[in-house]
């Protein structure tokens, strides 16, 4: 896809990744769930004033940012909306859940703005998220303007008269978080509505999620994403086997793919998040040895994958597939037991926060079931040698 001729009086803006400048903004360009794009269009046009809150739930770089950014511009009827928008720092000082000009507590964020939304983040801020909430919905309320606003024209078209506040990743919210929500989604439904974007739908509180209508949001096929890869590069495709190729290394995570493509394409080899590389490094340590020395290096690791930014569920994510990858794991560990674990530890994790000491648990548990598997294999091996040797004896002796 060609980039965009600048406009006339547009200032230079820095170089985007093709992940960002190739991103759909329109729903009928999400070719890749053309069937939640016809969804999210007919709640868009079928009564703008009723939209509702809408929770997008899906695995992480299935297009849920996308999807929503495509139905905000449908629903404010600005196909061009996204075109200039960028993600910036901003500051807010807040006192009691209000933005305020002096005093109070400084929230330092960033955020994607328009006139007609604010995507943010507000798990970043850890306990601060539900201040965070309350002033931008605040500012939500300060800026309503009653009055309807219409195009001039032939064909009036009717455009909404709220903002929409795009919460990602909203699983990580604090419980004191998510129980405001549940009233500031009826308090300031006049003046706002969410868009909540997760990963993991069971983490959020059951009176948000009967507030908002849900739409999953599957992961890409393969086939999807090799296209998608295939037509990334602006200079022409790529050729159909290395598309393929870095489909399959993306794990069906669309984003990822258009980033393999593009370090591929630059810099000749593809690009592997650090993080990614030290879980398959630990995976590597948990099979090689069983022992508390290893446990010990294993935990130094941990601390290495989590200080380069990696979030606990997401590790757990990864070392259970490195694991499962692994052909002498699979012969020595039921594939449900190391799943079961995983997924004990992770909400464990969860609910204390204590990620390095759950994560080091898993892997100790891993260890000791690697362990236990060996030895058990080592056991039978001994016993067949020992009946295999019996039979030897018991051979000759009749040949005797």
């Amino acid at each position: 896809m060609p980039p965009r001729p600048k406009r006339e009086g547009e200032e230079c803006r820095p170089a985007q990744m093709w992940a960002e400048t190739q991103r759909p903004t329109s729903l009928d360009a999400c070719d890749l769930h053309p069937g939640v794009a016809s969804q999210l269009r007919h709640i868009a046009e079928w009564n703008p004033d009723a939209f509702p809150h809408l929770m997008l739930h899906g695995p992480p770089g299935a297009g849920k940012k996308t999807l929503a950014r495509a139905v905000i511009a449908h629903l404010f009827r600005s196909p061009h909306l996204f075109e200039r928008a960028d993600s910036e720092a901003r500051s807010m000082r807040v006192l009691n859940g209000k933005p305020v000009d002096r005093g109070g507590e400084v929230l330092e964020f960033d955020c994607v703005s328009t006139f007609h939304h604010i995507e943010v983040r507000p798990s970043s801020l850890g306990a601060l998220d539900k201040s965070l909430i309350g002033a931008l919905l605040e500012a939500c309320k300060q800026a309503f303007s009653a009055a309807s606003v219409r195009q001039q024209g032939a064909e009036a078209e009717y455009i909404p008269q709220f903002q929409v506040l795009v919460v990602e990743d909203a699983e990580r919210l604090s419980p004191e978080c998510q129980a405001a929500m549940r009233r500031f989604m009826e308090r300031y439904m006049t003046w706002c509505r969410f868009i909540l974007l997760t990963s993991e739908p069971a983490a959020v509180i059951d009176p948000i999620r009967s507030r908002c209508e849900c739409i999953r949001v599957p992961a890409p096929t393969l086939d999807a994403i090799t296209a998608l890869v295939q037509n990334a590069p602006p200079d022409g495709p790529l050729p159909r086997e290395e598309a393929e190729a870095l489909a399959q290394l993306s794990d069906q995570d669309a984003y990822a793919a258009m980033l393999f493509a593009e370090s591929h394409a630059r810099l000749g080899t593809v690009w592997m998040p650090a993080w990614w590389t030290a879980c398959d490094e630990i995976a590597g340590h948990i099979v090689e040895e069983q022992t508390p020395g290893r446990l010990a290096r294993v935990r130094q690791k941990v601390y290495d994958v989590l200080e380069r930014g990696a979030l606990p569920s997401d590790v757990f994510w990864r070392l259970l597939r490195a694991l499962l990858a692994n052909a002498i794991v699979a012969e020595a560990v039921a594939p449900s037991y190391l799943i079961r674990e995983a997924a004990r530890y992770d909400t464990r994790n969860a609910i204390t926060g204590r990620s390095v000491m759950h994560i080091e648990a898993f892997c100790g548990k891993a260890m000791l079931a690697i362990g236990r598997g060996f030895a058990k294999e080592k056991e039978e091996k001994d016993e067949e040698d020992e009946d295999e040797a019996t039979d030897w004896v018991d051979l000759i002796a009749c040949r005797e």
